[in-house]
């Protein structure tokens, strides 16, 4: 119901008279700043996703340098090798996503500082620029709510595939285990 009044009066050039227009003016700008605090909230996602995805990585290269030599004959280490290939592709797509997500976006801000300073709001009424404020609020809300969902998809889809790239680890980790013991009981 809000986003349909708040539709309303920006497709329109009404300007809102209602006694509660203070509310609703203090409000959306509080929703605004909110929103842009939640961006910094989605980039540290992001930021921790790389760093759990490249530790991921790191370790199990680790460990492959470790166990590789143990384990003796060319057919082990192909296997050894192919079994890393999963964690590697998980990896890439975390690093994609995450970066994605984590790129510089332009936010908009309502209303533009320029409009303060060359006079259009300070020959209104305070009720009249209160509204139209409004509605380049609503306007700005929608347009970072836009931009801010498809940046929280984007690390969604990373934080997946970082727990995609830690089972391939565990898989790892188990593949190298069930080798060394394959190769210690057949000798």
């Amino acid at each position: 119901m809000p986003k349909k009044n708040a539709t309303r009066a920006l497709n329109t050039n009404e300007n809102i008279e209602e006694p509660s227009i203070d509310l609703i003016f203090s409000l959306s700008l509080s929703s605004v700043d909110s929103q842009l605090g939640q961006v910094d909230a989605l980039d540290t996602k992001a930021d921790s996703a790389q760093v759990s995805a490249t530790t991921l990585v790191g370790a199990a290269l680790v460990l492959e340098a470790i166990l590789l030599p143990m384990n003796s004959g060319e057919i082990i280490h192909i296997i050894q090798i192919v079994s890393l290939l999963p964690l590697l592709i998980s990896y890439i797509v975390v690093m994609f996503s995450a970066n994605k997500a984590y790129k510089v976006e332009t936010y908009k801000k309502a209303p533009a500082p320029s409009a303060f300073t060359d006079g259009y709001y300070l020959s209104m009424p305070e009720h009249q620029a209160k509204s139209k404020i409004l509605n380049a609020l609503a306007y700005v809300f929608e347009k970072n709510q836009e931009i801010i969902e498809r940046k929280t998809k984007l690390i969604n889809r990373a934080i997946t595939w970082r727990t995609v790239e830690a089972l391939m680890l565990v898989l790892f980790l188990l593949i190298q285990v069930l080798l060394t013991l394959f190769i210690h009981i057949t000798k």
